[in-house]
């Protein structure tokens, strides 16, 4: 530690010796700074690299859009088909067959609520299977053919 103390010694002797430059006003400087209006230079948009760089390559694009050759090549290269066909008759749609909607969607016959459990096929109705044997794995067009469980004997419909 003798050696720090004697650098220390040293150094304050040398601060006595050297003539320093006086310290500038700068607080006056940064007060007329900040007291000057702001300039603000901006350039004109045409002399941005990446205006006329964007202005560039839009022209390049409408002009290769504009040309069909080049339009072509473009969609085929993008893998864009589109194909206008214009048409001066247009046909007429077939009428169809009278019916009432549910017909003619092919929704199956209306019902009442009453007559709807005998219309639905399942193990207990065998006149609507498609199947007459109740432990074919196939049974009929019913909703429960699916699953797994077993449809009981007992079951009301």
């Amino acid at each position: 530690m003798p050696e720090i103390a004697e650098l220390e010694q040293r150094l304050g002797r040398l601060r006595a010796e050297v003539e320093w430059p006086a310290t500038p006003d700068i607080a006056a400087r940064v007060r007329e700074r900040m007291a000057a209006p702001v300039i603000v230079l901006r350039r004109p948009w045409f002399q941005s690299r990446w205006a006329v760089a964007a202005a560039v390559v839009m022209l390049a694009l409408a002009a290769l859009v504009a040309y069909t050759p080049s339009r072509e090549a473009i969609a085929n290269w993008l893998n864009l088909h589109t194909i206008i066909t214009r048409v001066n008759v247009v046909p007429t749609p077939s009428p169809q067959p009278s019916g009432p909607l549910g017909q003619r969607l092919g929704l199956g016959t209306p019902t009442t609520l009453a007559d709807a459990p005998k219309e639905i096929r399942t193990a207990e109705n065998p006149a609507t299977n498609a199947s007459e044997d109740p432990n074919s794995p196939e049974r009929g067009n019913s909703p429960l053919r699916n699953c797994s469980m077993p449809i009981p004997d007992n079951m009301e419909t």
